[in-house]
């Protein structure tokens, strides 16, 4: 109760001063910005035969979802990722069946500078489209984003046809996209010629991975979430994101 009080007092004096929620740099920069995305398979929770959270409803609930995507935002893509290199398989692993996980991760997305955008609870055994397609439907909503992005994704040779075939994303069908130098080592030649964030104008010395970082900061909650409410475990969640926010937020110019 103290973590929905606090959220709520937040979102009250945000509204008393008239302060925006969201990242101060990307507010005020000209030129496309940087949407980096990936998938947490460590942050899963256990299922409950007892689920009784899920029918309570809380007051203020709607800061505490304000990190996630709103149903009305999920986007159902079913086809399979043909394109791109071979060698990255991401997108096509159906993994095992967990019947004891009632979410199996988190997908998220954060701006250039590490601000986290917008997160998603995954529940498949492994990454869908429907989770980055989702994600960037709903930052394509954000004021100070939408169809002025560049997208950097783990898997971002394979996106492009996605985007065309989503009509609520076709907006964002040409926009950049690359794939964080981490991750782009263990893809093709050809594809590293076209998604290398190094080798491609306007990325900058950005490496795209901001949500690698933010998963570090973020393990502490792992086990600590695992067997809590699907209620209680997006409170926690939300708390740590509003936290780690806060923190990129700091830590501006230094």
């Amino acid at each position: 109760m103290y973590a929905r009080m606090m959220l709520n007092i937040e979102k009250e004096q945000k509204e008393v001063f008239n302060l925006e929620s969201g990242c101060p740099v990307c507010k005020y920069m000209h030129g496309s910005k940087t949407v980096a995305a990936d998938g947490n398979f460590q942050l899963s929770r256990y299922s409950r035969a007892n689920e009784r959270s899920k029918d309570i409803t809380y007051q203020g609930q709607e800061e505490v979802d304000r990190y996630w995507v709103k149903p009305e935002n999920v986007v159902l893509y079913n086809e399979t990722a043909n394109e791109g290199c071979s060698n990255f398989q991401a997108l096509n692993k159906k993994g095992g069946i967990k019947r004891h996980l009632d979410q199996t991760g988190v997908f998220a997305c954060t701006c250039g500078h590490g601000y986290p955008l917008v997160a998603m609870d995954m529940t498949t055994p492994g990454e869908t489209f429907e989770y980055i397609l989702s994600c960037l439907k709903q930052v394509v909503q954000m004021p100070h984003y939408g169809t002025n992005i560049r997208i950097c994704y783990d898997v971002g040779c394979k996106l492009r046809t996605s985007l065309e075939k989503t009509e609520s994303l076709a907006c964002v069908k040409n926009v950049p996209i690359a794939v964080g130098i981490f991750h782009i080592l263990n893809h093709s030649p050809a594809c590293q010629l076209t998604c290398h964030p190094r080798v491609n104008t306007g990325w900058g010395l950005r490496d795209g991975e901001h949500l690698e970082r933010m998963w570090s900061n973020l393990s502490g909650f792992i086990s600590m979430t695992r067997s809590m409410s699907s209620s209680n475990r997006r409170l926690t969640l939300s708390t740590a994101l509003e936290f780690y926010a806060q923190q990129k937020i700091d830590a501006i110019g230094m």
